[in-house]
């Protein structure tokens, strides 16, 4: 749970997920970022799509 006291909680999502909603923010994963290699993180480097 991420606030006891507002009774909210985190969940993660998966790189696909947060690529799907970064594409509707205009956004697109950069080319040539390294990963983190930490069990059970995912991360995608963002950045502006080109026009």
């Amino acid at each position: 749970m991420a606030s006891e006291g507002k009774r909210t909680f985190q969940r993660g999502i998966s790189a696909a997920e947060t690529t799907a909603l970064a594409h509707h923010a205009g956004l697109t994963p950069a080319v040539g970022t390294a990963g983190l290699t930490l069990p059970g993180v995912s991360h995608v480097v963002l950045v502006k799509r080109e026009m």
